[in-house]
C-alpha cells in the first residue's frame, strides 16, 4: 500500500490534473503490478469508466487478450527500468484495428531514486495516420487505372522470386503482353472506352493464373505476368508457363460485348524463363519483350498473307 501512495500523492494537485486532462492523448499511471492508479479524461473516456471505476483494474479490463500481453511485456521493461517507446496494435473482436503510439517511462521512489514503483504512459491514437500511410503505399505500388501491381512493385515481386527460385531450384517464368491494335481502339472508340479495355483486360487476365502469380500492368497497353513454383525440368516448365499464356491470349480473344460488341482485342505474347539469380531482373523483362515482338511481328504476318 505504501507503493500506491507514494505514486498518487503526486498526482492529487488539482493543478496538475487540470493540466493533464487538456493534454490531447492518454495519460495514465500504472503500479508495479500494472493495476491503474490515475488517468486523465481522455483515458477514461475511452475505458468507458469513471476514475473510481478505473482504479486498481488492469489492462485485462479493457483490451483482448492479445494486446494484454504484449502491454504487459512493455509495462515490463518499464519496471526494469526502461523507457519505452512503441507501437500497439489493437485487435478488436470486431475486426476494427487500434494503433497507438505508446511512451513509457518508469517512474522512482521519492525515498530511493534507484526504486521503480510505477509506470507513466503517454499514448496516442495513430489509427488514421496509419490507414493514410498504408493507403498512401497502396497507391504507389498499384497501377491508378486496373488496380494491378505497377512496374515498380513488378521488379520488387521479381527479386523476391528470383531468391524463393535460388531456393528452391523451381523455374520462374515472366510472360510479357502487349494488346495489338490498342492504339485504333482509343482513337476510334475514345479513351474511355479505352479505359474500359485495360480495366477488363486486367481482370480476364488475373482469372487465368494462380494466386501465387502476379499481374503488373507496366505501360499503356503492357502487362506481364510473374508464375512461380513451376517445375525444377526445363520442358515442364516452359509447358506450364505457355499453357497459362494461352489462357490468357483465349481470354483476351474473347468479345468485350459490355464495352463495343463490334471490336475483337487480341493480345501478343513473349515468356521468358529463369531460375534464381543467373539473371538480372532488367534481362528477364528484355528477353520476354524481345519474344514478345517476335509473337506480334508473326501475328502481323498471318493477317497480312490472309
Amino acid at each position: 500500500m505504501a507503493v500506491k501512495r507514494s505514486i498518487r500523492s503526486n498526482v492529487n494537485s488539482e493543478q496538475l490534473r487540470f493540466a493533464l486532462d487538456h493534454v490531447q492523448a492518454y495519460v495514465y499511471m500504472k503500479d508495479v503490478d500494472s493495476r491503474y492508479l490515475y488517468a486523465n479524461k481522455h483515458t477514461l473516456a475511452l475505458f468507458g469508466c469513471t476514475e473510481s471505476e478505473l482504479i486498481g483494474r488492469s489492462d485485462h479490463a479493457f483490451f483482448p487478450p492479445q494486446a494484454v500481453k504484449k502491454l504487459r511485456e512493455i509495462d515490463q521493461k518499464v519496471l526494469a527500468g526502461e523507457s519505452t517507446q512503441e507501437e500497439v496494435v489493437i485487435e478488436r473482436e470486431s475486426g476494427e484495428q487500434e494503433i497507438y503510439w505508446e511512451l513509457k517511462s518508469p517512474i522512482y521512489s521519492d525515498d530511493d531514486p534507484d526504486e521503480v514503483i510505477g509506470v507513466l504512459g503517454i499514448s496516442t491514437d495513430i489509427t488514421h495516420q496509419k490507414q493514410l500511410e498504408s493507403q498512401l503505399i497502396e497507391a504507389a505500388s498499384q497501377d491508378f487505372l486496373t488496380g494491378l501491381l505497377n512496374r515498380r512493385q513488378l521488379l520488387k515481386h521479381l527479386e523476391s522470386a528470383q531468391r524463393r527460385s535460388q531456393l528452391s531450384g523451381t523455374h520462374c517464368a515472366v510472360i510479357f503482353l502487349d494488346l495489338d491494335r490498342f492504339k485504333q481502339l482509343n482513337d476510334h472508340l475514345g479513351h474511355s472506352a479505352g479505359d474500359a479495355y485495360l480495366v477488363e483486360v486486367g481482370r480476364r487476365i488475373s482469372a487465368q493464373v494462380r494466386e501465387l502469380d502476379c499481374v503488373a500492368r507496366i505501360g499503356g497497353d503492357e502487362f506481364v505476368v510473374l508464375l512461380e513454383g513451376l517445375s525444377r525440368d526445363l520442358e515442364e516448365a516452359r509447358n506450364s508457363a505457355e499453357t497459362i499464356a494461352q489462357k490468357v491470349i483465349e481470354a483476351l480473344d474473347q468479345p468485350f460485348a459490355d464495352i463495343e460488341p463490334n471490336y475483337t482485342l487480341s493480345a501478343s505474347a513473349g515468356c521468358a524463363l529463369f531460375v534464381g539469380m543467373q539473371k538480372s531482373t532488367d534481362e528477364i523483362l528484355t528477353e520476354a519483350d524481345e519474344y514478345m515482338y517476335q509473337d506480334k511481328r508473326k501475328r502481323a504476318a498471318e493477317r497480312f498473307s490472309a
